[in-house]
């Protein structure tokens, strides 16, 4: 059962009842007012929900009142056994920073790729560390909204938590270095956010993960080689980012059910690992818009799954092995070789001026 205290602003009631957090709802007024704070009171585990610095001028959240005192039918909330709340799913219209950018890049993200549409249906303000004290989250889903600030340190905390999703919002800040949760997490998606540094090795404790996602961050240093760690790991979204170094050998060692692989868009060098081969089920190979050089390895025409391959804007040499046209699943593959960043690509957003890059195979 949940309690509710229902405050109506200057010109409303309060209404109070037994053990009540509070849940503010603001009077009709224009989107541009009165933001609302809302919160969870979850009875069983009697931990509180407290999303007090989310504003919601458009209204996103308008069935979490005590009209409706059945949480679990709450927009966005779900709930498992006890009514207990198992997940946080609430999809924005997306920020104009976040739509633009995620526009520009037409093969970003395949199978994570969702469609930024714009418009007035988002929350927005900070993640509250409250949000940690519900023991039986498993998703935390509020992409494309605009929630701004670091990610606080209770929630890398959690221990039931397997999807962490904020891709497109205005999250800035560093990956932590050291955090005691997440051993559950399978999707870790930041992707077009504001976040900077490096990746630290805490990361490679969530030994499930399934896709991992900080393209279109700051992030800037090396890829570790810790990536080849993650067994079932199918998706590695690091393109447009900041990161320099080689490709790590290491990213070949666990790659079975590698099926994407996305690292264009930063200063990676050297040449590409003959151990992509070992990646017998990858699907898209991008890496576009980087200072490789050295020849394309002959090993690649293994990838006998592979379906789209940019390689474009390096500086690779020597001739285009013949074992690429044993890619017999190939569509659309990208060799021009012609060294051009991404021009006019601004990391905090503006102007973007990027051609067409996908060309289909005849």
């Amino acid at each position: 059962m949940v309690f509710l205290e229902l405050n109506r602003g200057t010109h409303g009631v309060t209404t109070r009842h037994p053990y009540s957090t509070q849940l503010y709802l603001p009077d009709p007024v224009l989107p541009s007012q009165n933001p609302t704070h809302a919160k969870i009171w979850d009875a069983k585990t009697e931990i509180t929900l407290s999303l007090a610095s989310i504003s919601d001028p458009y209204r996103v959240l308008s069935s979490w009142g005590s009209n409706n005192p059945n949480h679990c039918s709450w927009a966005g909330v779900s709930c498992g056994p006890g009514s207990r709340v198992a997940a946080l799913n609430i999809t924005g219209g997306g920020n104009s920073l976040s739509c633009a950018r995620i526009a520009q890049f037409p093969l970003y993200g395949f199978v994570i790729r969702r469609n930024c549409l714009g418009g007035n249906r988002k929350i927005l303000g900070k993640l509250s560390a409250a949000v940690a004290k519900l023991s039986e989250l498993k998703i935390l889903s509020l992409p494309f909204n605009e929630l701004s600030g670091e990610i606080p340190a209770e929630i890398w905390g959690m221990g039931k938590l397997q999807v962490l999703d904020l891709e497109g919002n205005l999250i800035s800040g560093a990956l932590p270095s050291q955090f005691s949760g997440l051993r559950k997490l399978k999707v870790l998606n930041l992707g077009f956010n504001k976040i900077f540094g490096g990746m630290p090795s805490s990361l490679s404790n969530c030994t499930g993960l399934q896709v991992l996602s900080l393209a279109g961050n700051q992030l800037n240093g090396s890829i570790p080689g810790f990536v080849g760690g993650f067994m079932d790991l199918s998706g590695l979204h690091l393109s447009f980012n900041l990161l320099s170094g080689s490709i790590p050998v290491e990213i070949g060692d666990n790659c079975g059910k590698m099926e994407h692989l996305e690292l264009s868009g930063n200063y990676l060098t050297g040449g590409i690992p003959r151990e992509i081969a070992k990646c017998s089920g990858l699907k898209t190979l991008l890496l576009y818009s980087n200072l490789l050089e050295e020849v394309l390895p002959s090993e690649l025409g293994q990838l006998s799954q592979l379906q789209v391959m940019d390689v474009s804007r390096n500086n690779f040499g020597g001739p285009i092995p013949p074992q690429i046209s044993n890619c017999t699943s190939l569509s659309i593959l990208v060799l021009a070789n012609s060294w051009n960043p991404l021009p006019n690509v601004s990391i905090l957003g503006g102007s973007y001026s990027m051609e067409k890059l996908a060309l289909p195979v005849d």
